[in-house]
């Protein structure tokens, strides 16, 4: 006789791996958070920055810039690593290197990718810095639906169901597992495995470490947010405290603009949307982008740069048009901001910002909230987010 039993987890993957049951990793945060933010704290306490992302340590480079040898290829995935009956395939990208790599006594670094296109570490991180000094190998693995990871060519919201961070996990478990055998093959000996990542992607580090031990020993998770936050005000608490060490004028001069461009609005918003070059957008969307404009480059460490340029157009007639061509300057775009835009779903190797926004609708939250103690209100109300959230997730192209 023989018997064949098949064993599948909560969470458990179409290969035959075990993992701990994390389940929807927020259903049970509440009895978790404090177990897996004291995991976190000693992992990254050195790593913390001001926002959700940590550039320093793991800002990554394109790979035919870097000056060691990087080699990119693809490993084929299933689309549902949870349906046994889904046979569908695509192929995600990944990068490696074994300039460092020591066979005998050195690990694997597995950098996990985030939301957007996927890189290999740049050459002056903190990770590659590390993997010099314990002779690692070095890998990175492009989040699917993200980069040329793409599964489907239309991003429609029944293709946009596999878009998960439970299935991402299971990518990189499955792919883990194969790239760690393969090394020990050449080292003939057991190879220990480590991931890295920086704000979601350190969570699904820490998570790698959480669910699947047995591959995983060891994680680093730089600002990882690993509990859904529906009101994030804390980002925005952090953001006012930042602008402080400026001095006061400088928070001043964002209220002013905040005003200001508020009653252009008013008295005609096509004066708005012709200096910010957007027509599509209305007043919503808008201030999502305008505030991001503030937003994003103190959270990048450009504070002190958006100082200096408040300062030095304090006297300008034309102040908003200036800082239309700042943010243009600053990588913020308001077309990523636009209703219309989150509605387009032919996929873009090189932009993410429907996939990303249906991600954090769907189940991560991370929404940027005024927070307690600020004054300066850059982010936006609940409601508005959540407003923003349901038109990204329910509206189909028209």
């Amino acid at each position: 006789f023989f018997f064949f039993f098949f064993f599948q987890a909560e969470d458990g993957i179409r290969d035959p791996l075990w993992s701990r049951g994390l389940g929807d990793v927020y259903k049970r945060q509440e009895y978790m958070g404090k177990k897996m933010r004291i995991i976190l704290l000693i992992l990254s306490a050195s790593f913390l920055l001001v926002s959700g992302r940590s550039r320093f340590l793991l800002e990554a480079h394109d790979p035919l810039t870097s000056k060691y040898a990087v080699t990119q290829d693809w490993f084929d995935k299933y689309i549902d690593h949870f349906d046994h009956f889904n046979h569908i395939t695509f192929k995600q990208r990944y990068w490696y290197s074994l300039d460092h790599w020591d066979k005998l006594k050195g690990p694997i670094f597995l950098y996990i990718g985030a939301e957007g296109v996927g890189r290999f570490p740049g050459d002056g991180t903190f990770l590659m810095k590390l993997a010099r000094e314990m002779g690692a190998a070095v890998v990175s693995l492009e989040h699917r639906y993200y980069g040329s990871s793409m599964p489907f060519t239309n991003l429609t919201l029944e293709n946009l169901q596999y878009l998960s961070h439970e299935q991402a996990l299971a990518d990189t478990a499955v792919f883990a597992r194969n790239f760690k055998r393969k090394l020990e093959q050449i080292a003939l000996v057991p190879k220990k495995l480590f991931t890295f990542g920086g704000s979601y992607a350190g969570a699904l580090s820490a998570w790698m470490r959480y669910k699947y031990p047995y591959i995983v020993d060891g994680a680093l998770a730089s600002s990882g947010v690993v509990n859904a936050i529906l009101d994030f005000g804390e980002f925005d608490d952090q953001v006012k405290r930042s602008v402080q060490k400026s001095g006061p004028a400088c928070e001043q001069r964002i209220h002013f603009l905040l005003d200001d461009v508020k009653k252009l609005w008013e008295k005609d918003p096509w004066i708005v949307k012709k200096i910010f070059n957007c027509p599509y957008m209305e007043w919503d969307d808008f201030m999502f982008f305008y505030a991001d404009i503030f937003v994003e480059v103190v959270q990048y460490g450009g504070r002190t740069d958006l100082c200096s340029f408040l300062s030095s157009i304090e006297k300008s007639s034309d102040k908003q048009a200036q800082l239309a061509n700042f943010a243009m300057q600053h990588g913020i775009n308001p077309t990523a901001y636009s209703f219309q835009f989150l509605r387009v779903v032919h996929s873009d190797p090189l932009n993410g910002d429907r996939q990303w926004t249906y991600q954090y609708c769907s189940s991560l939250g991370y929404l940027n909230t005024p927070g307690t103690v600020s004054y300066t209100h850059l982010t936006l109300p609940t409601i508005l987010l959540v407003q923003i959230s349901v038109v990204a997730v329910s509206l189909k192209k028209k």
